[in-house]
């Protein structure tokens, strides 16, 4: 775990009441951690980025960079790549595990930029 105090925003378990992690944020809202719709990865908005990790350890295992980025939003329920074939949508909704589980899909908000 990358674990510490040292973070202003902090992340406990509901169960135990543990600290699982503390994040450095310039400006935090609920919206600024959020986790996939199966709890398995968390994302965090940083500043142009978004930062994913692993829900269990918080290893980070990815991010994405958008210079400005001011917010995201995870579905709450499994998503649905819009591109995807009607079979493949087919073999979501019907909870197929053998499929790719490990890829979401977020939205992201861009400010536009004056002048």
């Amino acid at each position: 775990s990358n674990n510490n105090n040292s973070g202003n925003l902090k992340v406990w378990s509901a169960i135990d009441g543990t600290l699982l992690q503390s994040l450095s944020c310039k400006k935090a809202t609920l919206e600024t951690v959020q986790w996939t719709h199966d709890e398995a990865c968390v994302f965090h908005c940083v500043t142009n980025e978004i930062h994913i990790y692993t829900a269990n350890d918080w290893k980070r295992v990815g991010k994405v960079r958008s210079q400005g980025v001011a917010s995201f939003s995870l579905p709450s329920v499994r998503g649905v790549d819009p591109n995807a074939p009607t079979s493949a949508v087919a073999g979501i909704m019907e909870e197929d595990t053998t499929t790719d589980n490990n890829k979401y899909l977020f939205t992201a908000f861009i400010p536009g930029i004056k002048g």
